[in-house]
């Protein structure tokens, strides 16, 4: 059953945009501009791409915007003192709001990068011929730089956004603790889904060097697992933090029952 769905296109209504949701390339359709019903369906259509990048990063984006509803509720409340909306607003204007667009433009950049690699990977199993399985071998390897290095600009993007939010916490809205602590556990958990993507593209990386005989840039290697392993250091620490929280309103609940 095809899945087609007109778009409108953003500057002028009077166009109209057919989409197969199944047989799109949405390396060339921008996903922000789905409706959410049909962002669903572009996940679910069982295709390479958009994939758990991009995925990652529309969960990091969510809980950008639910933070930026939090800090709007703390500044616009007439009960918070100014010294918490000055340091809020520090939050926001400082942290929140310069990394969100890298966040949220990760959507769509992850599936134009991890794209390239597919059609690699792609023309690597169609072709017989040893020198053309080197030749789209050698792209992969290629390809797989940027699907590598994006994945750690998100969880770097992520953990700035988190490790602000974390110290910020006590002040935000008592009313909407849910969408702090929920979105700033949201944007770890991206940071660790991402680590975990750049470790699958070095062991590829590998593999590939491996069943094809290319040389692998051994430099380049150490470094991206070595930022892979600094960007999971602070993301446990993060983590422990956030636990903190949560933990500390269960024990308060406990004792308030005589549970403890």
């Amino acid at each position: 059953m095809s899945a087609t769905i007109p778009l409108t296109a953003e500057k002028n209504d009077s166009i109209k945009l057919a989409v197969d949701l199944e047989t799109a390339d949405f390396s060339k359709i921008d996903l922000l501009k789905l409706q959410f019903g049909q962002f669903l369906i572009a996940f679910g259509r069982g295709k390479a791409t958009p994939g758990i990048g991009s995925a990652n990063a529309a969960t990091a984006a969510i809980c950008c915007a639910l933070l930026k509803t939090v800090c709007t509720l703390t500044l616009n409340h007439r009960r918070v003192d100014q010294e918490r909306k000055d340091r809020v607003r520090r939050f926001y204007t400082g942290i929140l709001c310069p990394n969100e667009p890298n966040v949220r433009d990760t959507i769509q950049r992850d599936t134009v990068v991890f794209n390239g690699y597919i059609q690699h990977l792609k023309a690597y199993n169609a072709a017989s011929e040893d020198n053309v399985r080197r030749y789209h071998a050698h792209n992969m390897l290629l390809e797989l730089r940027p699907a590598t290095d994006l994945p750690l600009k998100l969880a770097g993007w992520c953990l700035d956004i988190a490790e602000g939010g974390v110290e910020l916490f006590d002040n935000l809205l008592e009313t909407a603790r849910g969408d702090s602590l929920g979105s700033l556990k949201g944007l770890a958990k991206t940071a660790e889904d991402s680590t975990y993507l750049v470790y699958l593209n070095l062991d590829e990386s590998d593999n590939i060097k491996a069943k094809n005989k290319i040389e692998l840039d051994e430099a380049w290697w150490t470094q991206k697992f070595q930022h892979a392993e600094a960007i999971d250091k602070r993301r446990k620490a993060l983590q422990s933090r956030l636990n903190e929280k949560s933990d500390s309103l269960k024990q308060a609940i406990s004792m308030n029952h005589g549970l403890v």
